[in-house]
């Protein structure tokens, strides 16, 4: 159930979902936005994909450790790019 989570945390924030662990600490900008909606999770494995500067979509990538799950989705977002950008 995380890797849905993992997607439409980062298609609503724009962010990668790993990359919101800095923002959502006590006393940054988004903390507690995760009590906001319990459909958000701020654990590594989430993209946004965009095209043409405009959120089309996320993708969601779970089943192995943080470093893991933030290399296929890496990897995952590097291949969508491949295929919009041509």
């Amino acid at each position: 159930m995380l890797v849905p989570k993992k997607a439409y945390t980062s298609a609503i924030t724009r962010l990668p979902s790993g990359e919101l662990e800095k923002l959502t600490a006590p006393g940054a900008p988004l903390y507690g936005i995760n009590t906001a909606d319990p459909k958000l999770i701020l654990i590594a494995g989430g993209y946004p994909l965009t095209y043409k500067g405009k959120v089309v979509g996320a993708l969601g990538v779970g089943g192995g450790s943080w470093e893991q799950d933030e290399q296929m989705g890496q990897a995952a977002l590097k291949a969508f790019k491949t295929v919009v950008e041509k």
